[in-house]
């Protein structure tokens, strides 16, 4: 368990202290990578992991309340995977581009009628 007092031993630059911090977030960590984010290899995984672990060394001194560490901590780690998801998908746009095209052309534009999930149905505009 994290506790304050290694939080603020961390702080004053106790590599000790933050090694344990490591052994301890490590699992909560990679369960908000692996549950919220879905990453192609383990490689990514890894990346993820350094480049947030380097985060949090680098900015723990500025964590003022120690009980909100471990939010803090998943907060870092969100934004990690956000920023390196867009950092490594290179055909984002064109992607979602293409989405919105394929998506338009099922829609008749005569009747607003979207005919393009389920073959069998018809949904106009108002969801019926």
């Amino acid at each position: 368990m994290i506790t304050e007092e290694m939080i603020h031993s961390a702080k004053n630059g106790d590599e000790t202290a933050f090694e344990t911090i490591f052994e301890e977030s490590k699992e909560d960590i990679l369960t908000v990578i692996n549950c919220e984010f879905s990453f192609r290899n383990q490689q990514d995984t890894d990346d993820i992991l350094q480049n947030i672990y380097a985060k949090i060394f680098m900015y723990i001194g500025t964590v003022r309340n120690p009980l909100a560490f471990c939010a803090w901590v998943k907060t870092v780690t969100r934004n990690e995977c956000i920023l390196y998801y867009n950092k490594t998908s290179k055909n984002n746009f064109l992607l979602y581009s293409e989405e919105i095209e394929e998506f338009e052309e099922k829609v008749n534009t005569n009747t607003g009628e979207f005919t393009g999930l389920l073959p069998h149905q018809k949904i106009d505009k108002k969801g019926k």
